[in-house]
């Protein structure tokens, strides 16, 4: 396998979590291993123990009712012989004289002359000895105990069919142990890679996004856990994304013909004053230049203002003002352009005055915003209705005209900035209009909504938390 397909593998997630996986459950298996080990070990001691006990009993109570004749004569039946073939039966005065001998068939692996050369110290320690094999792990475990005045008893057995036991434990322990860590291996591999699905179909995604394809989205699995609350966010935020790229696409369209016109104008001006090389032609030329640029400025203008607005660092000279002034001054401004149109203008209010804590200026500006779009979208003969309503927390100000209508799918783009309905692309304007209304209402800590209905009229409805007159 090449060196750098190596260290992907080993980098990978999947990689790390199998390998962590197979770690922690083969050290919990040979921990498990390990205590069953050491239990079983000490189970078969004890037994050995017990039966050597239960031997060394019978034994002396042989001899203690048929002395070493008689004990010599109960186990050489072929019955008895057999039975205690792997056990060591040794009987000793008390001065250490061997009387009576029934060797082991597994002693020819023990030196026990060397163990018993010093019979008289062995025949004083009374209890549990044991003995190492010449060449093997075995022992051979010897039990010592005075059967009256004169005789001892010893009785020993090897540990070599214990250990045999062991042994096999052990080596079925490391087959499995091999065996299912290998099988953890690849379940842990198999379990991680299907985990992290979404993971890899989200980095697709990405990478499709990345590469310009907004429209890609990440596959929904069945599964309700953090992974798929992962996914729904980030779908949810890709769809948001790919509506803003839409917007802004649209919004540069409309922003890169809305500067072409004029800048198309400078630039014809310009050029046509310096052929001609005419002061009068210069000055006119310049006039129509310097209008021209005034309107990109305030294309540039109303943009910034949205953006701090909508960051949140638009600067607004806030006062208490009434607002029922404020809507008269901005309805006798408008009051030539709705003659003209021949539109009524009518205001409604609950009280002389009603104050709000508001930027006046800006609050200016929206409401005359409003009123320019009602009177360009109004027929004749209709009538525009201003109200203001009072309550104990808030002032509410609506304007109602009878014009065409908003559709319904446009009401929720109205906001956006640069867009501009279906029926407003004849009229002359920049689509900033209700961007700047939403983003200055919104400074004042209030809400903007509108109703529409074809053939009918718009409401635009501002909601203010009220002040107190300072």
């Amino acid at each position: 396998m090449p060196l750098s397909l190596n260290k992907l593998i080993i980098k990978s997630l999947s990689f790390r979590l199998a390998f962590y996986f197979c770690a922690s459950f083969s050290v919990f298996l040979t921990a498990a291993f390990v205590f069953s080990y050491v239990q079983l070990k000490h189970s078969l001691e004890k037994a050995d123990k017990e039966i050597i006990s239960s031997k060394l009993h019978e034994i002396t109570s042989v001899l203690l009712s048929s002395d070493i004749k008689g004990l010599g004569l109960y186990l050489s039946s072929e019955h008895r012989r057999i039975a205690n073939s792997s056990f060591l039966i040794r009987v000793m005065t008390n001065t250490g004289e061997t009387v009576f001998v029934k060797p082991s068939v597994q002693e020819e692996n023990f030196d026990f002359e060397k163990a018993f050369k010093d019979t008289r110290e062995l025949v004083s320690a009374n209890g549990w000895h044991r003995f190492n094999a010449i060449d093997d792990e075995d022992v051979f475990d010897i039990f010592i105990q005075s059967a009256s005045e004169t005789y001892q008893v010893e009785i020993g057995k090897s540990s070599e069919r214990r250990e045999e036991i062991l042994e096999k434990v052990l080596y079925v322990f490391l087959s499995i142990d091999v065996l299912f860590i290998l099988l953890s291996s690849l379940a842990g591999f198999w379990y991680s890679r299907r985990a992290l699905a979404p993971i890899r179909n989200l980095t697709a995604t990405i990478k499709s996004i990345e590469s310009g394809d907004f429209s890609k989205r990440v596959l929904q699995t069945g599964a309700e856990d953090e992974l798929s609350d992962l996914v729904h966010t980030f779908n949810r935020m890709a769809v948001k994304i790919d509506h803003l790229i839409k917007m802004m696409r649209e919004s540069l369209d409309n922003v890169a013909h809305d500067i072409r016109t004029p800048l198309t104008r400078i630039r014809y001006l310009a050029e046509d004053a310096l052929l001609k090389d005419n002061p009068v032609t210069s000055i006119s030329a310049l006039e129509e230049c310097a209008e021209s640029s005034a309107e990109i400025s305030a294309l540039v203008d109303q943009l910034m203002s949205i953006s701090e607005a909508e960051a949140g660092t638009l600067k607004l000279k806030i006062e208490n003002y009434n607002m029922t002034t404020l809507v008269q001054e901005v309805i006798d401004v408008y009051e030539f352009v709705s003659i003209e149109k021949k539109i009524e203008l009518h205001f409604e209010k609950d009280a002389a005055s009603i104050f709000c804590a508001i930027d006046k200026k800006r609050f200016k500006q929206i409401l005359g915003n409003l009123l320019d779009n009602a009177l360009k979208f109004s027929n004749e003969l209709t009538k525009i209705n201003f109200k203001i309503i009072e309550t104990d927390s808030s002032v509410k100000i609506s304007i109602q005209d009878q014009g065409a209508g908003i559709p319904q799918h446009e009401l929720t783009r109205i906001w956006d900035r640069l867009y501009r309905g279906d029926s407003s692309r004849s009229t002359r304007g920049l689509g900033l209009g209700l961007s700047i209304v939403k983003s200055i209402v919104v400074a004042h800590k209030g809400v903007i909504e509108a109703s529409s209905t074809i053939n009918v009229g718009s409401i635009f409805t501002i909601t203010l938390p009220k002040s107190q007159v300072s």
